[in-house]
Order: C-alpha cells, then sequence, then structure tokens
C-alpha cells in the first residue's frame, strides 16, 4: 500500500475508534480498473484505521485479490448466469452473521443483488449506491435503468462522481426524493509527487529512443471501445504531419489493443507510438510524458487526476465532470469528444513549453488543494456512517 494509507490520520482515527459497525463494499467484480481499484484502496485504509470492512464481489475476474489488505474481510459470491438467484440468499446470511450495518454498491447492477438480499430483512442494513455513469448511448442501457432506477429509490444514499451527473441521475430517474451526494476521486499526493522523478523520466525515454527535446503526450486507460484510442491515434496523425517532433505513449492493455496496433502500422506511425501494457506504478510512464490526453468520457477520471498531481497539463473531453476537474485555462484543456481537429488544436497550444509548464504547476496544485485521497476517505467514513 502506498505510505499515505498505511498512515494513520488522527482526526479519522479518533472517529474510527469510535464505532464497531461493519462495513461492505459489494462490487461485480475485482478486475483492474478505475471504480475496482479505487474501492480496494479505500477498503484498505479504512481497514488499516480500524473499521471493521467486508469486500465482496459477484464474480471473476479477481486480478486485484492479492492487493486487499490481510485485515480486509472478503468474500466471493461466484455469480452463475445472468442473474443468480442463490446469491442473495447467501448475501443475507453473511449479512446478518457478520452484524454488516452498511452495504456499498459500485455501480448499479451489484445492487440489485443488495436488494434482493436485504430488502425482507427486519434489521436491514444501510444501502449505498454508486456509479461512475454519465451517458446513456445504447438502447440496452436506458432499458436497464427501468429496471435499476425503482431500486435506486429505495437505497438510503446515492454517491456520484460529479456535480454534473447527480444532477443528470436526479433529473432523468425521478431521484429527487433520495438522499444524494458528490464524493470526488481523490489522489495520494505524496505517492503522486513530480519530485525525484527526473531519473525515471530519462530512463524510459532513453529505452524507447524519445529525445529529451521531444514533446512526448501520453494516455493511461484500457484498451477498450469506450476509451476511444483511435480518436487519439488519429489526432496524433495530424500533429505528425505539421511537423511537431512528438511521440505518443498508450499505457494500458485490454481487448482492443491489436486493432490499435493495427491502426498504428495503417498509419505508419509505429516509430512514433509506444504501447507499455499494463504498468503496475504508472509514475514512471507519466513522469516521461510532457501532456497527458484522454479521448473518452470519463465521469471523473482518476488516471487524469494523477498526471495532475505528477505536474501534467491535461486534455479531457469536454463530458462528465471534466468541467468541475479542469480549470479551463490554467491547468488544462478540454474539447468536444470525437472532435479531432479541437483536439489537434488543443496539443498544439500546450506543444508551447512555457504555456505547458504553466499549466503543469496549476495542475497539482489544483489536485492538492480539492481532490486528495485523505479528503475523499473523509466523505466515505461520513457516507457510510450515514451522517449527513
Amino acid at each position: 500500500m502506498h505510505g499515505f494509507r498505511n498512515r494513520a490520520m488522527s482526526k479519522l482515527q479518533e472517529y474510527t475508534m469510535s464505532t464497531n459497525d461493519g462495513w461492505m463494499f459489494l462490487l461485480n467484480s475485482l478486475t483492474i480498473g478505475g471504480s475496482e481499484k479505487k474501492t480496494v484502496n479505500m477498503a484498505n485504509h479504512l481497514a488499516s484505521v480500524g473499521h471493521r470492512i467486508h469486500l465482496a464481489w459477484l464474480c471473476k475476474p479477481d486480478t486485484l485479490i492479492d492487493a486487499i489488505d490481510a485485515r480486509v474481510s472478503t468474500l466471493y459470491l461466484d455469480r452463475r448466469g445472468k442473474f443468480d438467484f442463490s446469491i442473495p440468499g447467501n448475501l443475507r446470511n453473511y449479512l446478518n452473521e457478520y452484524e454488516i450495518s452498511t452495504v456499498w454498491c459500485v455501480n448499479p447492477y451489484p445492487a440489485l443483488y443488495a436488494y434482493a438480499a436485504t430488502w425482507q430483512l427486519k434489521n436491514r442494513p444501510r444501502i449505498i449506491a454508486s456509479t461512475n455513469r454519465t451517458a446513456f448511448n445504447f438502447t440496452y442501457e436506458r432499458l436497464q435503468m427501468m429496471l435499476y432506477a425503482p431500486v435506486f429509490r429505495r437505497f438510503d444514499t446515492l454517491v456520484f462522481g460529479t456535480k454534473l451527473q447527480q444532477d443528470q441521475w436526479v433529473r432523468k430517474f425521478s431521484l429527487a426524493g433520495t438522499d444524494s451526494r458528490v464524493i470526488y476521486n481523490g489522489i495520494d499526493t505524496s505517492f503522486f509527487n513530480p519530485a525525484g522523478t527526473d531519473e525515471s523520466r530519462h530512463a524510459l525515454r532513453s529505452r524507447y529512443d524519445i529525445s529529451p527535446d521531444t514533446l512526448c503526450l501520453g494516455c493511461v486507460a484500457q484498451f477498450r471501445q469506450e476509451k476511444a484510442h483511435p480518436d487519439l491515434i488519429h489526432a496524433f496523425e495530424r500533429i505528425v504531419a505539421q511537423g511537431i517532433d512528438c511521440h505518443l505513449l498508450l499505457v494500458g492493455d485490454g481487448p482492443t489493443r491489436p486493432d490499435i496496433q493495427q491502426l498504428v502500422a495503417t498509419k505508419e506511425l509505429q516509430g512514433k507510438v509506444t504501447l507499455l501494457g499494463s504498468q503496475e506504478d504508472v509514475r514512471t510512464a507519466l513522469s516521461a510524458m510532457d501532456i497527458f490526453v484522454l479521448a473518452s468520457i470519463e465521469t471523473f477520471s482518476n488516471a487524469a487526476l494523477e498526471a495532475m498531481a505528477m505536474e501534467k497539463a491535461v486534455i479531457l473531453t469536454r463530458a462528465g465532470g471534466a468541467a468541475e476537474m479542469v480549470g479551463e485555462g490554467e491547468n488544462g484543456i478540454t474539447f468536444e469528444p470525437g472532435n479531432i481537429d479541437e483536439l489537434a488544436s488543443a496539443v498544439e497550444k500546450l506543444a508551447d513549453p512555457e504555456t505547458r509548464d504553466r499549466y503543469a504547476a496549476n495542475a497539482r496544485t489544483r489536485v492538492c488543494e480539492r481532490f486528495t485521497f485523505e479528503r475523499m476517505a473523509q466523505d466515505y467514513i461520513t457516507t457510510l456512517a450515514g451522517d449527513a
């Protein structure tokens, strides 16, 4: 675990020792993803300061299982089929046996199981549901919400990643009568810190023949269709065609990686685009970048916050919570999703070293002031305990 999360914060620890409530996080899986990593980190931290924490997941993959602190109790529910009718009973028995007072459902699907397991309980635990989804682009997603929305209205608290997302959900799905709140992602700024990373930066650039003077763009994201890597490749092609000396680092893995490799080859960009694969510690890759770019629609990107904490100017899509994260013209630039011209223009603006350095310094300041792990942990404890 990162140093910050192992340190007992006096304010949180004082509160923690006053309660013996059992709190459970319920996820779909323990895959390597933003929501999953954040939940495991939070569970570990809360357990480290004295809470009784339980972590349950419905199905595999369970890639993050080795990252779970030994003080966190775990429950694998082994889901079979579209909806496993054996799980609610098994979950109900566990909640009763371990006297769980609050269940936090990460994303809508696990929330269905929590509702099915608890709706008849005499001493029903508090149910919290959180979601990262902002846009519903497909018909099946809108149909799913016809099922999810009535369940969500019966929960005690709904947690959203941005104010924009909260407003959209409350309006679209008639959730005004349900308690809801916004908890922004938070970053361990002592871990994600640009100090002392120059050696890693030069070593990585040297390994991939990236000159110290080359403008290095980068992205940390799983290779999935919704991450919109092709948009980034197309914009990068235009930047190269304009004669800008630049390189693109892509960190991550996933099902669309072969498609991206093929697109890079088709555009004859093999010498200028490096696919690093998944990285357990992304700080070295981030330190090698000059600009962090994310072309996908993210509710509130943890990867972007990590880049900002590492003093990187960011370019994000003008969607989700970007406007709540980025001060336009201060620490980053936003563009309309899918607008290749606008994305390329944003990179051109930040190709100027003076402008880029100013944005980068402001980026870390913004994270330290608003988006720290400590602040997020305090918000989690308040919500889990049922405080207003």
